[in-house]
């Protein structure tokens, strides 16, 4: 049964009101290892791409803290001309940490490689769609319903003529998308929807980038809880290759299982770099998805946590360039591992609690 765009925007209100509150505290250079951290060059230069689009940012609740955009072009305009960036880092901005009631996590997510073909064939008969033309975004702004700016992903009923939310992942079929390559399962499908971007290599030879295009604007669901809560996996198990192991071993209940996640990814032709939501190219272990709602797009950060992969320690800067469905809260964040195999292997495991900090205008 189809629900009525009325109930989609109670549950976006509930969900709203649910979030856990997040505090900024005031630290120093000091508690992320002193000012130099920021001498390195590439620092500087990442800093140069994103400033001006941080300038542009969606305004969020924090903006008294994060500085307004007239604050940040004079920024951006003197560091063009500064040479020491340390000393420049030092003497216009401050460090505060993020707290939030809500336990800190930072997993991770990579750039898959796998197999296809641009036409379906007996081994490649899995469709990876393009953003399909029947859906559309509704401002409720454009309504009159002040406090709502992000847009609600709907289609046209053209038997009831109303507005009704976009198919769900299982009801996919029924829209107007086109397949934009053929891959050999449902599993490589939906492991690379949940990345946002990935290689096929087609049988060619040829190297295609399939990146994001948007999405069905469902809510994103983890089946993993769902593989505890049926007994399929122990919550210490649970990772992307026990999650894949399970469904392979299981095809009898498999497309049940990826049907629990309503949230579907179209995907288009890329460049062959992998972009984040402020569309600059991503850095391994420099770029880090964030909730905007308390994190704007672009500011720069420092991150402690671990790599549960190897235990090995991550304290560096990263900078806030990319979002994703179940990044939600203020201490919350999914680090950019690059692209391949040994990429799979760090953001498959990756599960850990840690400190993060912004830097922000004086």
């Amino acid at each position: 049964m189809m629900r009525p765009i009325f109930y989609v925007f109670i549950a976006f209100f509930l969900h709203a009101c649910a979030q856990k509150p997040v505090s900024f505290e005031k630290a120093s250079f000091k508690d992320i290892g002193g000012v130099e951290i920021f001498s390195e060059n590439n620092f500087a230069d990442r800093f140069g791409k994103n400033c001006h689009l941080l300038a542009k940012r969606h305004k969020n609740q924090y903006e008294t803290l994060f500085g307004t955009a007239e604050k940040w072009q004079n920024i951006c305009s003197k560091a063009v001309k500064s040479s020491d960036f340390a000393d420049f880092i030092e003497s216009h901005f401050q460090v505060y940490e993020v707290l939030s009631q809500k336990e800190s996590l930072f997993t991770g997510y990579y750039a898959p490689y796998m197999a296809g073909s641009i036409t379906k064939t007996a081994v490649y008969n899995v469709p990876l769609h393009q953003k399909p033309t029947d859906i559309f975004k509704l401002y409720l702004k454009d309504l009159g319903v002040k406090g709502f700016d992000k847009p609600f992903v709907v289609r046209v009923d053209s038997q009831s003529k109303t507005v009704q939310p976009y198919f769900e992942r299982k009801n996919i079929s029924q829209s107007d998308a086109k397949p934009l390559l053929w891959l050999k399962s449902e599993i490589d499908a939906f492991f690379l929807q949940i990345q946002g971007s990935g290689f096929v290599k087609l049988e060619n030879g040829d190297v295609f980038h399939a990146s994001y295009a948007g999405s069905n604007g469902h809510a994103y669901r983890a089946i993993g809880r769902d593989l505890i809560q049926r007994g399929y996996l122990k919550k210490e198990e649970v990772s992307m290759e026990s999650i894949r192991r399970v469904l392979k071993n299981n095809p009898q209940v498999m497309s049940d299982i990826l049907n629990l996640n309503p949230r579907y990814i179209f995907f288009r032709k890329g460049d062959g770099q992998v972009r984040g939501s402020l569309n600059v190219p991503l850095k391994q272990e420099k770029s880090l998805a964030v909730d905007p709602e308390y994190i704007p797009l672009g500011l720069p950060v420092f991150v402690k946590t671990q790599r549960s992969f190897d235990q090995k320690a991550i304290n560096t800067w990263m900078f806030a360039e990319d979002t994703g469905a179940a990044i939600q809260g203020g201490l919350r964040g999914d680090i950019y591992f690059g692209q391949g195999e040994i990429a799979g292997q760090y953001a498959g495991s990756q599960n850990a609690t840690g400190k993060m900090y912004v830097i922000v205008p004086k």
